[in-house]
């Protein structure tokens, strides 16, 4: 019998797609693709990406796939296993400051910040391409 509910695919997605930060196993937020994060201010966060990273099809990561991917959870409005407490507010905005560096930009403080980047699963562009995370909520 296969489980179809939207917690079964919650599970597997946190198993198949990587993210900007990870949780440890003591809770600690950790890097993944993004190697550090510092507060420019209490509304901008910047976050340094890994360098070298290629999806399984071969395209690369960077900061406009980070970007693209913030943006369309931010769009769809994911309901998240958690809560949408883990959507960033609407305001926010992603902006490139170079090929592995990001701007996040909140129109309030955000102390979840971090955590949020921990929650968003990284697509590459064909995933994107080919329909992505579609209209419809998981």
């Amino acid at each position: 019998m296969v489980d179809d509910s939207p917690n079964q695919w919650a599970y597997m997605t946190f198993n198949i797609f990587e993210h900007l930060l990870e949780i440890d196993r003591d809770g600690n937020l950790v890097p993944g693709l993004a190697t550090g994060w510092r507060w420019l201010d209490d509304r901008t966060l910047e976050v340094s990406l890994r360098k070298g990273v290629k999806f399984h099809d071969g395209s690369p990561f960077d900061a406009e796939i980070a970007k693209l991917n913030i943006e369309e959870t931010g769009q769809l409005r994911h309901p998240f296993h958690l809560g949408n407490f883990l959507s960033f507010d609407p305001g926010t905005r992603v902006e490139i400051v170079d090929r592995y560096t990001i701007r996040v930009l909140m129109p309030k403080p955000d102390g979840a910040a971090l955590s949020r980047l921990s929650y968003i699963h990284i697509g590459s562009r064909a995933f994107y391409q080919s329909g992505g995370w579609g209209s419809k909520h998981w």
